[in-house]
């Protein structure tokens, strides 16, 4: 191998460990509930007790951050009336969850609010970002940097998307609503691990300082390609409550025989481990949670201490929105069509998307679930006159639903990358604002909220 390969090689061989050059998450003293970038506050205003949306944005590359604006755009669009105001749909939107290139998306938004209308596509979404970010790792100054064994190419994503889009941004400057929350993969135990003040506790530790760049590149950063994202564990330096806390929760789900439960509490707790584990290597988010919604149904064992899966008891919501973009491909879905050996190329593809696909999957009949279980709480309701969610309604975008035969095909073939042509915009595009709009539940929603119908001055995409 000539010997500047093999300096390349080594190079990006060796990207990413613990070290003191990474961006260093600032310790805190003691925890607060009352403050911090939460998850749950997003259901604590009593203004949004009407009707509450949470959205969630998968992974899928520059795929899943146009269907996620395709969405956005779709939402926007259509006015509305809540609390005897006309809105639009969008300004209802509480929470928003995202992962990989729906955390993008979603991040931006939460940052930026309706800026995303006039920004993203020129200087996200129509950029080659694959070809930008290679530029950057590839040249001296990223080879050089990649030579000291605390950087890794993790780290040079952060910096291409705060120079592009979030510009340094912090979480203690995003918008109160909607509450944006990101979603990474812990590499040492493969558990979820969510942006927020609740997981950042844990490590006794402030989000509000923490770039969203950062959370998003931890986000994105799907192994062999891009480098793990480094956090500082200070876990032990705040107190003990939060650990006492999970402790008792821990007792408790053991006691209701709640694997998924035990399993969650069992995770957080081994992030108060800062003796043991004094620094975490965040991957891609969709490893753990391709959908990115998992934390809803978190939320709900955390403030309880059980399974359910609705929001916490904070306020009487009595509309219940939740809309999941799935923006997972069909890749591994041809190979069983001949009897040929698959080559590296597809046996990878279907490595990565596959177990993303079957994860995605899983959660959406979690969703289902929630239709289901919400039928008997209403019944049960009826016999007790406890009040409850009135109403709940699940939409699934996803390309499986897109009707026409041509454009389905073309969408499940779209490549996880970060590099999308103009027409393959439009499409995506096009497709999330089709599939929201002729959903028969968002339908459903509309009849039921009192839709005003589409506002003329935003186009609709088709």
């Amino acid at each position: 191998m000539p010997s500047g390969l093999l300096a390349l090689a080594l190079a990006l061989a060796t990207a990413g460990c613990s070290g003191t050059s990474y961006f260093r998450n600032a310790p805190i003293e003691a925890t607060s509930p009352s403050r911090g970038y939460r998850a749950e506050q997003a259901f604590f205003d009593p203004e949004q007790a009407e009707v509450a949306v949470v959205l969630s944005f998968s992974g899928g590359g520059s795929r899943a951050s146009a269907l996620a604006y395709g969405v956005l755009e779709e939402l926007a669009r259509h006015r509305v009336t809540v609390r005897g105001q006309t809105r639009r749909l969008l300004d209802e939107v509480d929470l928003v969850y995202g992962v990989s290139g729906g955390a993008v998306t979603a991040a931006y938004y939460g940052a930026y609010g309706d800026r995303i209308f006039t920004d993203f596509v020129p200087n996200f979404l129509s950029v080659d970002f694959q070809w930008a970010l290679g530029r950057d790792i590839l040249n001296p100054a990223g080879l050089t940097r990649l030579l000291d064994p605390t950087i890794g190419r993790g780290d040079i994503l952060q910096e291409r998307l705060d120079r592009v889009l979030f510009k340094g941004i912090t979480f203690g400057q995003m918008k109160d609503r909607p509450r944006v929350v990101l979603g990474a993969t812990d590499l040492s135990t493969g558990a979820r691990f969510e942006f927020t003040q609740n997981y950042f506790d844990l490590l006794c530790s402030d989000l509000s300082t923490f770039p969203v760049a950062r959370a998003v590149a931890a986000s994105t950063t799907l192994p062999l390609w891009l480098a793990p994202i480094t956090l500082d564990n200070h876990a032990g330096r705040c107190g003990d409550a939060a650990v006492r806390a999970l402790q008792a929760q821990q007792s408790q789900a053991a006691n209701r025989n709640s694997p998924s439960d035990q399993i969650l509490l069992e995770d957080m707790l081994n992030y108060t481990d800062g003796r043991g584990r004094p620094f975490l290597h965040m991957v891609d988010g969709g490893l753990s949670d391709n959908l990115g919604i998992r934390g809803l149904f978190d939320m709900e064992t955390l403030s309880r201490g059980t399974a359910l899966s609705s929001p916490p008891a904070t306020v009487h919501i009595r509309r219940f929105v939740i809309i999941t973009v799935n923006a997972a491909n069909g890749m591994g879905s041809t190979i069983d069509e001949k009897p040929d050996i698959p080559n590296t190329g597809s046996v990878f593809g279907a490595l990565v998307d596959l177990p993303l696909a079957r994860r995605s999957r899983e959660t959406e009949l979690l969703v289902k679930d929630l239709e289901r279980r919400h039928a008997e709480e209403l019944e049960a309701a009826r016999e007790t006159g406890v009040k409850g969610i009135e109403d709940y309604y699940a939409i699934n975008v996803g390309f499986r639903g897109v009707a026409d035969n041509a454009a389905r095909r073309t969408l499940l073939s779209l490549p996880t990358t970060w590099k999308l042509s103009p027409e393959q915009i439009d499409l995506l595009r096009g497709a999330g604002a089709a599939l929201v709009r002729e959903s028969p539940e968002f339908q459903r929603l509309m009849r039921d909220i009192g839709s005003l119908g589409a506002d003329a001055s935003m186009p609709a995409h088709r």
